[in-house]
Formats: structure tokens, sequence, C-alpha cells
């Protein structure tokens, strides 16, 4: 009697431990993930540390919030979706794309003045000088960014000031590189597209009332709720509360991001 207590007992010790695995669910799922570009550096390190403890695999293709928007409206599918534009997930929303039970903001931004790392430029007051000769911003109709830095600059004023150094280029990528050559004097970017770059250097930080807040909205992408999807669900959820949980948040935070105050 006593060996098939124990025997009793072990097997529930086995099933009890097999059910409070910390990103795991019941079956692997690979899920795919569309997210915002400056995001990239934190989500990789993200996915390494979730797949680790996960049966799941993570998918990722990364953009501007408008050309997933875009994509998702073309007929484009997929699983999650984070984005820098709560307009956008607006837009989602109202084509019935997204499941808005799932919706909430994951972390905040800021925006902040970048020179070439051998910049002599040392702060936001140095940029009226003579020695700047242009301004780089991203196009504001192509990126959130942009839209962000053409706000702060009105806000605080500075645009009539600044105006005629203002240059635009498509992406980040592009503005990182010619304020790195120093093909531009300045720019103006996500605070989290400059830390962590040795060929640039931040001078200044715009004060958070110049602009609206800056959060990247989630939500997973519209799926019936079936016993067939039952797997795929369970899978999303779990991803959601990782992205969530404090050891997710820390990466976030390395990378130049806050968290929101709302999740």
């Amino acid at each position: 009697m006593k060996k098939y207590l124990l025997i009793l007992i072990a097997l529930l010790i086995t099933v009890l431990t097999g059910c409070s695995g910390t990103g795991s669910t019941s079956e692997p799922v690979d899920l795919s993930v569309m997210a915002v570009s400056s995001l990239k550096a934190p989500m990789e390190e993200i996915k390494n540390n979730y797949e680790s403890s996960s049966n799941n695999t993570l998918n990722y293709s990364f953009s501007s919030s408008q050309e997933i928007t875009d994509d998702l409206i073309g007929g484009s599918r997929t699983d999650f979706i984070i984005l820098s534009s709560e307009k956008n997930l607006s837009t989602l929303e109202s084509e019935s794309l997204i499941n808005p039970s799932t919706k909430a903001n994951l972390v905040t931004n800021s925006l902040v003045v970048i020179t070439s790392a051998k910049s002599t430029l040392k702060s936001g007051e140095d940029l009226a000088s003579w020695e700047v000769n242009s301004i780089c911003l991203t196009k504001p109709d192509k990126t959130t960014s942009g839209y962000y830095a053409e706000q702060t600059l009105a806000n605080t004023g500075m645009a009539n000031s600044l105006g005629s150094k203002i240059t635009y280029v498509n992406n980040v990528r592009n503005l990182l590189k010619a304020v790195s050559d120093e093909t531009v004097s300045a720019g103006i970017v996500f605070k989290s597209d400059a830390v962590n770059n040795a060929n640039i250097k931040i001078i200044y930080e715009f004060p958070p009332e110049s602009y609206d807040t800056i959060n990247y909205p989630m939500a997973s992408f519209k799926i019936d709720d079936t016993e067939e999807n039952k797997s795929k669900i369970e899978a999303i959820n779990d991803f959601e509360n990782y992205l969530k949980s404090e050891a997710a948040q820390t990466i976030f935070n390395k990378y130049g991001f806050n968290i929101a105050q709302t999740q």
C-alpha cells in the first residue's frame, strides 16, 4: 500500500510541475509577430529568452507602423502586432483586424537630438548656432518619429527658428547614417534609436510635455475563439504576458524604452 501511495505522489508532482512552467503552453506553436523597426534590438533579445523557456517559436518581421497597417489591410496576416502609433492600431481595430480585448500599451519612448560622436555640439541650444546647417528628421507621413519630431518643434517654438535647417529622409536607418557620417549636423529621433550606438551621441532630450505620449500599443490579430484555435490563442496570451513581465521590461529599459503607465 505504501509503495502505491509513493507512486501516486510522484505522479502528482510530475503533473503539477508540468503545468507551472513560465512561458510554456500545452503544445508547440509558431507565432508570427509584426513589430515596428525601433523594437528590433530588444525583441531579438526577448525572443532568445522566451524561446529558451517556452515550447513556442517566434517569427518576426519589422517595419514602420504605417507599412504594417497597410500590409494587414491589404491582406497580410500575423498573430501579434506591436506598433508605435495608437492611430494605426485604431485603424486596424476599425477594420476588425485585431482582438480589442488584447489591446495594451507595452512601452513608451522619448525624443532626443543626436549628433555625430565627433561633433562639438553639446546641447539643444547649439542647434541655433551658425555651425548647424542641417537638422535631419524622418518624413512624418512615413514614420512615427518624424510625426512626433515635427510636433515637438512646433510646440516648443523651435520650428520657427530652425525651419530653414530642416531636412528629411525616408527612414531612421538613413537618418542615423547621415548623422554618423556628418552629412547633416544633427537629427531628431526616438531615444531608443540612439542608445548603444557608438557613432552618435545624445545632446538633448525634449521635455515630455512638448509632445504627446509616445506609446507602443500591442494587440493580437483577430482570431476566432474555437477549439481548433485553442493552442494558438493560448500561445498568444502566453507571449503577451511575457512581454509584460519584469524580465522583458528590463530588456526594454536597456534599449532606451520606458514602462508604459497602463498595460
